[in-house]
């Protein structure tokens, strides 16, 4: 049988080199191109620039190394809190995705490439449907928005059509904490731990060491609390009370494997051991009081955090009992949330389902989200849209959403100039 590896390695020896002199060479002059202009203020070959990469609607400070206007590398910003030098999976895997193959890079009718002009001409046509009515039928659908310039613009638009609305979705969007707030404090409020302040740490369901965007500032946290521990001949201490297994669980000191549903009971109960008042219904288990003695011998140091997924009740009670310990201050800091608009974004979905469905949306436009494939089946959002007479999906990728849409435009990578 004829050896062909050597054919083999030629092809790929071939396409590689296609692709490296494809790298060097201007690409085509259309919106998508990775990186066909360099960022501004970057005329070097090889050069970094200092940018922020969006997760769940946060910012994580980078630098991008590049080569001939190219994203090759990113390091974590040194200077920048939430990520202190250090990168996560998210931020490696956007170099990958600036080059995705897949991206969206053309505006579409109907699924069908379109030139610009038509788009303009369309876009003309309903901002003249809507202005004489306010912008009745008008609504926005995004993800959570911690951008101020994005929310300046959304603003602008709200205000040259006052009877438009906006509405958010994230799938992961964690409500029962924006309602444990609110039963709380009356207003939605940023948790912001501090683990290296922290002697005693009970996470009822929380994952702080997991992924998310503050993950890389709070393993940075709790690894100088323990080296300062260590130093002072007193460890910090781990509880950790879920219903699968984290990588905080897995550094945990002492592990309660609990059922979903046994949560609340679980919080009421070392709520009760710590002397919280006002209790309408206290629990019992066996845990309970050698946790509240570890916090309540912390004090201030004493951190209690509720997880995503658990439900309003969980949420105020971590809450007040971070209060009876003084915990805000110390190893806690409570902040003005940065997303521009919290609120319930599954209410939000559902009452803009429900305005389709009842034909009072006559424009949509459709801002990096992907509620045809996220929202849940029951809710019929995919339906509801057939509805609306003018949709307009923008997103970096032509995704489910975009296929139900009407006009589709695509959005620059956020690596892009």
């Amino acid at each position: 049988m004829p050896d062909d590896t050597a054919g083999r390695r030629d092809v790929l020896l071939m396409g590689a080199s296609i692709a490296l002199a494809a790298a060097g060479c201007d690409g085509p002059d259309e919106h998508g191109h990775p990186l066909h202009a360099r960022p501004r203020g970057v005329t070097a070959e090889d050069a970094s620039y200092a940018t922020v990469l969006d997760l769940e609607g946060l910012g994580r400070g980078v630098l991008v190394r590049t080569r001939a206007g190219h994203a090759v590398k990113l390091e974590g910003n040194p200077q920048h809190p939430a990520s202190l030098g250090a990168t996560d999976i998210f931020a490696e895997a956007a170099v990958l995705s600036l080059h995705d193959p897949e991206r969206s890079r053309r505006i579409r009718r109907d699924g069908a490439p379109r030139p610009p002009a038509e788009l303009d001409t369309a876009l003309a046509e309903a901002r003249a449907a809507l202005l004489p009515a306010g912008g009745a039928g008008l609504r926005l659908l995004t993800g959570p928005i911690a951008s101020p310039t994005l929310a300046r613009l959304i603003g602008e638009i709200l205000a040259a059509y006052p009877a438009a609305r906006w509405h958010q979705h994230d799938p992961l969007a964690d409500d029962a904490a924006l309602a444990g707030a609110m039963a709380a404090f009356g207003q939605p409020v940023a948790l912001l731990p501090d683990l290296a302040q922290a002697k005693v740490v009970l996470c009822i369901g929380a994952d702080p060491l997991g992924p998310g965007p503050a993950q890389l500032r709070q393993a940075r946290d709790w690894i100088t609390g323990r080296r300062e521990g260590r130093a002072g001949g007193r460890m910090p201490r781990l509880f950790v009370a879920e219903a699968s297994p984290s990588l905080t669980g897995a550094r945990a000191d002492r592990r309660i494997p609990l059922q979903p549903a046994e949560a609340e009971g679980f919080a009421r109960a070392v709520a009760a051991a710590l002397g919280l008042p006002g209790l309408v219904r206290a629990e019992t288990h066996p845990e309970a009081a050698g946790i509240a003695a570890a916090l309540r011998d912390a004090g201030s140091a004493g951190l209690v955090l509720a997880g995503r997924g658990q439900p309003p009740a969980v949420h105020a009670l971590a809450h007040a009992m971070n209060q009876m310990l003084g915990t805000p201050g110390t190893a806690l800091r409570l902040a003005t949330p940065p997303l521009a608009r919290p609120e319930p974004m599954a209410a939000s979905l559902l009452a803009l389902t429900a305005a389709m469905a009842a034909g009072e949306v006559t424009h949509l436009l459709v801002l990096g989200a992907n509620p045809v494939a996220e929202a849940p089946a029951a809710l019929g959002f995919a339906g509801a849209l057939r509805q609306v007479a003018f949709t307009l999906h923008a997103g970096c990728w032509v995704d489910e959403t975009a296929h139900r849409c009407r006009w589709h435009v695509p959005l620059p990578h956020p690596l892009e100039a």
